[in-house]
């Protein structure tokens, strides 16, 4: 009786749910436009974005949003850095350098928003960013 009530308790934590859940690899293209007339930070731009998320599972996964970008000084390491964040999913902070012409090599940090089923997760991605869009790689931590 006491391993039930042990494995009952173990099974409608919080933690144990978290802990169950794999972490979840994907792939994404995306797209970003100026939102024009966007209240934003002193030097910042605002713009929008929708992406599409793949899993390795099959599922996909659409967000939208907002972000706010800003170009750094010229001599530091990222020439670009910003956050966006996509309403009821997560929340991502990014730095960028330069990749060929037109392009730019990203990297980003995230944390899922806790409404949605990433409930608090974090993880990282990663994105050659030009003027076609975005194509990257990401993976939430378990």
């Amino acid at each position: 009786m006491m391993r039930l009530a042990f494995a009952l308790l173990l099974i409608s934590s919080p933690v144990a749910a978290h802990d169950a859940r794999a972490a979840e690899a994907f792939t994404f293209t995306g797209l970003e436009r100026a939102i024009t007339g966007a209240p934003a930070a002193s030097g910042a731009q605002t713009t929008g974005f929708k992406a599409d998320l793949d899993y390795g599972d099959g599922h996909r996964e659409s967000v939208a949003g907002e972000c706010t970008v800003r170009d750094n000084p010229p001599g530091v390491a990222f020439s670009r850095s910003g956050t966006c964040k996509a309403p009821g999913a997560y929340t991502m902070e990014f730095h960028c350098q330069p990749a060929g012409r037109a392009g730019l090599n990203c990297w980003g940090y995230l944390t899922g928003d806790l409404d949605s089923h990433h409930n608090g997760l974090t993880g990282l991605i990663t994105y050659q960013s030009g003027p076609q869009g975005d194509v990257g790689v990401g993976r939430w931590n378990d």
